[in-house]
Order: C-alpha cells, then sequence, then structure tokens
C-alpha cells in the first residue's frame, strides 16, 4: 500500500543494484525512515512503530516467526517485505506486507520481494493462501498483486482514516494450486532463498509438490 498523489515524484533513473536478505536487527533506523515516509503511514491503517527502539523490540522478538525480507541498496533499507502465518484454524494462511521507498519505485524491488514471499509460501512453509489488503486507489499497488496471481475478494467501505478522511481499500488473496503442480519455477525461489540465507542446502533435498 504506498501511493499519495500529492508527495512530489522523485525517482532513481537509473537501473539499481539492490541486495534481498533477512531482516536484522541493525535495520532498525533504516525501515523507520522508511516506514516513516507519508506513502508507508498512509499505507498503514495505523503506525506501529513511533521510534527506532520500537522497530528494534519487534525484529528481535518476532525471530523466525514468518518471513521478513528487506531490499537494501548501499546498505540503506529501501523495500520490505513480511510473510506473517496464520493461527490455529487458520495456520494454512499467510498474511503480506509489502512497502518500497517511493525513490525506487519501478526498480523491480516490489517484484523481487513479492516473488520470494510467494515462492517461499509455496514451497518452504506450504500456506495454502496468502492475503492482504490495499487502499482502494491504489493502482499501482493492485496491478503488482494481480501480476502475482492476487484476486480481489471484497470491498472494504471506509476501510481506514487518510488524511482525515476515510478510504475503502480491498481485500485480496491467492489461492494456491496444491494439486502437485508449482506455480513458480522452483529453480529460481532455491536459488533466491540460498542468496538471502533463507534455507540450507539439506532442505532442497525435502522440497516438494505438496
Amino acid at each position: 500500500m504506498r501511493r499519495h498523489s500529492s508527495i512530489p515524484e522523485e525517482r532513481v533513473s537509473k537501473p539499481l543494484r539492490y541486495n534481498v536478505r533477512r531482516l536484522r536487527c541493525d535495520d532498525s533506523g533504516s525501515l523507520l525512515r522508511l516506514l516513516k515516509q507519508p506513502e508507508c503511514q498512509v499505507g498503514f491503517g495505523s503506525e506501529p512503530f513511533e521510534t527506532e527502539e520500537d522497530i528494534a523490540s519487534w525484529i528481535s522478538q518476532c525471530g523466525h516467526d514468518g518471513l521478513h525480507l528487506v531490499a537494501t541498496h548501499e546498505a540503506k533499507v529501501v523495500g520490505f517485505g513480511g510473510l506473517f502465518p496464520g493461527r490455529g484454524s487458520r495456520a494454512h494462511v499467510g498474511s503480506v506486507a509489502l512497502f518500497v521507498h517511493r525513490k525506487f519505485y519501478r526498480q523491480g524491488i516490489g517484484s523481487m520481494l513479492m516473488a520470494t514471499l510467494v515462492g517461499a509460501a509455496e514451497i518452504l512453509t506450504l500456506h495454502d493462501r496468502l492475503e492482504l489488503y490495499v487502499f482502494r486507489d491504489n493502482a499501482a499497488a493492485i496491478g503488482l498483486y494481480a501480476k502475482f496471481g492476487f484476486a480481489t475478494e471484497g470491498v472494504h467501505t471506509g476501510f481506514a482514516l487518510r488524511l482525515g478522511e476515510k478510504v475503502d481499500a480491498l481485500s485480496m488473496a491467492r489461492v494456491f494450486d496444491t494439486s502437485g503442480r508449482y506455480t513458480v519455477c522452483v529453480e529460481d525461489v532455491i536459488r533466491t532463498l540460498n542468496e538471502t540465507g533463507m534455507i540450507i542446502p539439506s532442505m532442497q533435498n525435502g522440497l516438494g509438490p505438496h
């Protein structure tokens, strides 16, 4: 969820070199700056992190509960992608959050993060369903999610306050085909997960259709 039309469009014009890896405690400062930009504050229905200490505490507590990735450029966090597992009767469901710094839009960062999250959900955590919420007027984010197989399931009127006004949101979800055929390239996902340090070679032997 990331757009506000009144924000000046200042973007990187050249192809970007960046890395995708797990979130670390020492990312708290740059992650706070990412989430504090107006688009990301708008993207949240609330502001869960007020200080760097808030984020550092959250990072230290989340541990291996879910998958939390960052995209970095010159050691600074320019994107975040999170996969949060459900509990109990919704253990088969994962919730997705995705944010990219506005200066780095249209550099493929959102696609890279989403591809890794979707691949991990299908191959490693074996989720049957991924879901997310997005403001109804955020066409760019909706298009990205649709590209990765998310379909709109509902409209939530007056979902949250944005700059003092109630705005609608869409609920979107991707339901995996569990008949035994992957909808992603296994080799590409394994390569990406290895590069980001999320799996070890011994885990690859156990990967198979679910």
